[in-house]
């Protein structure tokens, strides 16, 4: 964090490294289970579950000013495993490994914009575009790319 510079920027790095499956013929599952998952946590329209998964996302914030935060972030995905799929957010399987070796699932990149209305309401407003990767590409015929467009008004108490 730049706390003496202009809009207090921020630069951060994250890191999630997520069992898979190693060995699909053994009869044993090595694929980690989130029992709970929250399905934000890989952006505003997550394609990708917190399953079989590496990911580096580094992402940066200013604050325009005390009521107004704008961020952009990069999510680069692979999989953890080649012997295991891709992973819905919730933790169901959405695509299976189909015997492809490829790793890499996609980019996403994302913009926010945050506004602080009061004490208790945010008013959050973004952009994700997703780029499918090698692995999707191999196991996919004409598969497309994705855009999500979100707004949401959030109450805390």
């Amino acid at each position: 964090m730049f706390e003496n510079v202009k809009g207090k920027p921020t630069i951060n790095l994250r890191n999630d490294y997520i069992s898979g499956d190693r060995n699909r013929e053994d009869g044993k599952l090595g694929t980690f289970n989130p029992l709970y998952p929250k399905d934000g946590y890989f952006g505003f329209n997550p394609q990708i579950g917190p399953v079989n998964l590496i990911d580096i996302h580094p992402y940066a914030t200013v604050d325009l000013n005390s009521k107004m935060t704008v961020q952009a972030d990069v999510v680069f995905n692979w999989r953890y495993s080649a012997q295991d799929g891709v992973y819905r957010p919730s933790g169901s399987l959405n695509l299976t490994s189909m015997n492809s070796k490829k790793k890499y699932i996609g980019t996403a990149f994302l913009g926010s914009f945050n506004y602080k209305i009061s004490k208790s309401f945010t008013f959050n407003t973004g952009i994700q575009y997703f780029k499918t990767g090698e692995f999707v590409d191999d196991i996919i015929e004409n598969d497309k790319d994705g855009l999500f467009i979100n707004s949401r008004i959030v109450f805390k108490f």
